[in-house]
């Protein structure tokens, strides 16, 4: 059927970060949805989508639209694993938008609707939540509570870590944070237990690509590691140079190098 169709080469897009593409056929998969009422639960996935894609795109007023239309779906349908995405993309909305405070508030419920999870993908979503509420309390510079959120996180990798059929983007979570946690501590003037999650994240692979080795920028900023600063900078924008749109990931890896400068 076409809404499928249509769904996959969303997805492929947004994969390939093309966002734009990604949103129209996003879109169209759920025109087709909405018209037919046939498969709620599709209609409830291209909900959350076009919520996420739109903000993506800084279309914080239309995310928030699709955002609480599809938590009101989500709740009907008792689906946890999308309504907390939604709270979390109201979340990352409000914060956009200056409202620092409801943004904190909503990623709480986000996180509380999996809090006690014991499912493997439900667990890589709370992860992932915990990483990305990890990042925003450190450019607010709160860093006793990013650093209590990051411990949170690693311990729900340590959880996954455990599956027996454990998926591979494990070690990019443990990359992420690890490089997270030896900014903070430095931050904290922890400087040993710094430098140890800095050889911890060396120690993954992840860390050799070049999205990883970017993870690693703020603390290598600190450290005044300015040369392999430029050199890591310069890969990423490559990768990024293949996106349809000029965004905000590619706005920070030049105020990256800015600063290395």
């Amino acid at each position: 059927p076409t809404y499928i169709i249509n769904d996959l080469r969303s997805m492929s897009y947004r994969n390939m970060y093309m966002l734009k593409l990604a949103f129209a056929y996003a879109r169209k998969s759920y025109v087709e949805d909405s018209i037919s009422q046939n498969i709620p639960e599709h209609l409830l996935k291209m909900t959350v989508t076009l919520a996420e894609l739109s903000f993506l795109l800084s279309e914080y007023s239309e995310s928030m639209k699709y955002a609480i239309q599809g938590i009101k779906m989500a709740q009907e349908k008792e689906n946890k694993k999308a309504e907390s995405k939604l709270f979390f993309c109201i979340g990352e909305n409000k914060r956009m938008l200056s409202f620092k405070e409801e943004g904190y508030e909503n990623f709480d419920k986000a996180i509380q609707l999996l809090g006690d999870t014991q499912d493997l993908k439900e667990m890589a979503m709370l992860s992932y939540f915990y990483g990305v509420k990890m990042g925003y309390l450190v450019d607010d510079s709160n860093f006793d509570e990013a650093l209590a959120t990051g411990l949170e996180r690693e311990k729900i990798i340590n959880k996954m870590n455990l599956f027996p059929n454990k998926p591979g983007y494990i070690d990019q979570q443990y990359a992420y944070v690890y490089s997270k946690l030896a900014f903070i501590c430095y931050m904290k003037q922890l400087y040993a237990q710094a430098e140890t999650y800095f050889k911890k994240y060396q120690s993954t692979q992840a860390a050799l690509t070049p999205d990883g080795k970017y993870d690693a920028v703020p603390y290598l900023l600190m450290t005044k590691q300015y040369h392999e600063i430029l050199n890591i900078c310069d890969d990423f924008k490559k990768v990024l140079r293949q996106q349809d749109t000029l965004n905000v990931q590619y706005i920070g890896v030049l105020q990256k190098e800015i600063k290395a400068y």
